[in-house]
Formats: C-alpha cells, structure tokens, sequence
C-alpha cells in the first residue's frame, strides 16, 4: 500500500520531537500550502531566538540576584554566588565590578583590587574601574595610591564629581589643605553647574560633604571666614542631613569662633554639650571657646568633662595651650608628655609646643631639638615640610644669637607659607 509524503512526515516529525533536539530539527516535507510555510519559519525563528537569547536569560537572572544580595548587604553570599561564574568563564564586567564591591566591604581589599583590574582590562577606557581601585586604598586609608588611581580616573572623566570629592578628601587627611581646596572647589562647581534633575539627586550627597571638606581646608589654611561661609551653607541647604545635623552645628560653632565671635559659637556650642551624648571634642571646643572668653574655671572644667569622655591626646594639648597662657608650664608641659605617649599622627604639634615651653624656659639646646624633631616627624609621616616648625627654628636661632641661620629658617617659613595662599 502506498503510504504518502504527508504522512511519512507527519512521522519523522513526530520521532524528532520525543528526542526532544530542537537544534537537529528540520524541516522533513514540503508544506502544503502558504499559510504552513509562514507557520514553519516562525516556529524555527522562534527556536532560534530562544538558543540565540538564552545567554541574556540567564545574564538578566543573575543580574538580579547581584542587585537583591547588594540590598540585602549580604557581601559574602555574593562572593560565594559569583566566584564559581567566573571561575567557570563568565567573566563579563557586571560580575568583577560586584564581586569587587563585595570583597571591599569586608575589607578584602587584595582580592577587590584583583576584580577590579581584571574589570579596568575589559574596559580600558572607562573611568569607573580606576576610581573603584582607588577607592579600595582610599578605604584603607592609604591616601597616596588612593589619589594616583582617582588622578587616572580623572584623566579619563575630568567632570567625575564623586572621584574629585574622594580625592580632595585623600588631599585633606594627607595635611595638603591647599591642594585639597582647588580639588574640592571643582566638585562644588560641577554640581552647581548641572541642570537635570538626575544628576543632581544623584550627587546631592557628595556635593554637600565636598563643601563640608572644603570649610575644613579653609579652617586648616587659617580662612576662617571663608570655612564659616561654606559651614553656614550646610546649616542652611543640606535639609536631607547627609551630614548629620549636631557635626554640622559643631563645626559652624568652630567657624563662629575662629573669626571670633565667640558668644554665636557659644551659644551652639552651649546647647550641643547639654546632650546626654555629647561628645568629647564637643566639650573640647567648648572649653576653648571659654577660655578666649577669660572664663577659665568653666573652660578647665569642660577640659576635665572632654578628658572623662575620651583621654585624647588633643584634648591634653589644648589644655596645655591654656596651661601655657596662663604661665603654668608644668602643668603644660605634663600634658603635653602624657599627649606625646599617646598620640601617633600628631606628634609633630606636641613636639613643637614642647620647644616653645623649652625658650620660654631658656633651655635653648633643648628647644632646638624638639623643633627639629618636630619638622622630622611631619617630613617623614606626612611629606610634607613644617612651616611652624621652621618658624620656631628661626626663633631660636634669633636668641642663639646665629642670626644668618635665623635668617634662612625664615626664609624656609616664608616659602611654605607662600604656598597657602
């Protein structure tokens, strides 16, 4: 009996699709008319798409389950949801950027900086990997690598708000005020010169911090009206408190203080304190904010409150800094002895209040070696050089009676501090 081609491949068709391989499927008969051959294009089309899509299927998937485990803060699944992805060769940008952030927020930072390198070696050209790099020593606290990468970043986007914000800040912790200002003036700028409403939510919080940093590079420079300036803007725009709101009252009640109006600062200063936990440099600035006042009881007694709270080294040397005015150089001087001991980055300001209270002294020898320990120690941690150091110097060279040596330590001052400007 004769059996027709319809038939034998209505067959083969169906023994096809039991061995279920979409991929070896073809087409076995003619179709009988237009509307079957419309129908058997599209099923191969879609057959085709679904194999040619299953890649993005399954990127989507685990694009998502990296945004629901970052939401979650949930670092060390991400690793663990991750590594075997791309161990076993998927190893698109998307997976080293998160498994990088993940291993920098448990300060794993060897391993982040290895993700995000092989990330920087897929996209040479983005500014994102650099910053992300720099960022990991920026974390650590290892300021100069920090910038070498953030400087890379900017080479590629001169215009990265949140890298310039994170390098002026770098600049600041490094004690190089002036640099940090111009670098941090520029993050103010660019923000103040977007128009859409994107960026501007989106680097709200940075440009708010990078004037916070800039007020301070200000205070350190000694422009004092300038930091109250950029304080007063905080207290008056950041209404969403991306610093929070009794830090920015501190530091306008230090603005107010250091262009000397001292009842405003009080007044701030005041009411902070009378919270149950207020703290340490609270009362710090409280005490000295008193004594510019001459009321000298209340301020040792907010000395003694600061010491209570946290027996920091800088509390001590403040407390010298009255003690010295006030001409008690041994109680001075025992302060500044017990602030040596425990302070580890600011010894060069305890060693040269310690010179000072030697010339006051007429210890002379001694003095000399204190300023000289002093520029020393700020060349050493900070790289940088000692403008009030080479200042006092001078000053001993000058009742040493080597006035050509007082001469040059002066003109070593005058050059730092040329540099400030």
């Amino acid at each position: 009996m004769a059996v027709s081609r319809r038939a034998v491949g209505t067959v083969l068709q169906e023994n096809l699709c039991k061995r279920r391989s979409v991929r070896r499927l073809r087409l076995t008969v003619e179709p009988s008319s237009p509307r079957e051959v419309g129908l058997s294009v599209k099923r191969l089309l879609a057959g085709a798409a679904l194999f040619r899509n299953g890649g993005k299927i399954m990127q989507n998937t685990t694009l998502e389950k990296i945004q629901e485990l970052q939401q979650a803060n949930r670092w060390q699944e991400m690793i663990d949801y991750l590594k075997p992805i791309v161990e076993f060769g998927d190893k698109r940008v998307e997976h080293w950027r998160a498994l990088g952030f993940a291993y920098s927020q448990l300060n794993r930072y060897d391993e982040a900086r290895y993700c995000y390198k092989q990330w920087l070696e897929l996209e040479p050209n983005r500014a994102q990997p650099y910053y992300s790099l720099g960022y990991t020593y920026y974390h650590a606290g290892q300021w100069k690598e920090a910038i070498e990468w953030f400087d890379k970043a900017l080479e590629v986007f001169p215009d990265y708000l949140v890298c310039l914000y994170r390098k002026g800040v770098a600049q600041y912790s490094m004690l190089k005020s002036q640099k940090a200002k111009e670098t941090l003036k520029k993050a103010v700028l660019i923000y103040q010169g977007y128009r859409n409403d994107g960026p501007l939510k989106r680097n709200a919080k940075y440009y708010y911090k990078a004037i916070f940093y800039l007020g301070k590079a200000y205070y350190e420079m000694g422009q004092y009206y300038n930091a109250l300036a950029c304080f007063l803007k905080l207290e008056e725009e950041d209404k969403r408190h991306y610093l929070a709101p009794h830090f920015k009252k501190y530091n306008l009640s230090k603005g107010y203080a250091g262009v000397k109006k001292y009842p405003e600062a009080e007044k701030i200063i005041a009411k902070l304190c009378k919270h149950p936990q207020a703290k340490d440099y609270m009362f710090d600035l409280y005490a000295q904010i008193q004594a510019a006042r001459q009321n000298y009881e209340a301020a040792f007694e907010n000395f003694k409150k600061a010491l209570q709270k946290r027996p920091a080294a800088y509390i001590l040397c403040h407390r010298a800094e009255l003690y010295m005015e006030l001409g008690r150089l041994n109680e001075a001087e025992a302060d500044l002895h017990e602030a040596l001991r425990r302070d580890k980055i600011g010894k060069h300001k305890i060693l040269l209040a310690l010179g000072k209270i030697a010339l006051q002294q007429n210890k002379l020898p001694e003095a000399k070696s204190y300023f000289l320990r002093a520029i020393e120690f700020k060349k050493k941690i900070y790289a940088a050089d000692f403008y009030e150091g080479h200042l006092a110097l001078g000053e001993y060279y000058h009742l040493n009676g080597e006035e050509e040596m007082a001469k040059d330590e002066y003109a070593v001052a005058a050059e730092l501090q040329s540099q400030w400007q």
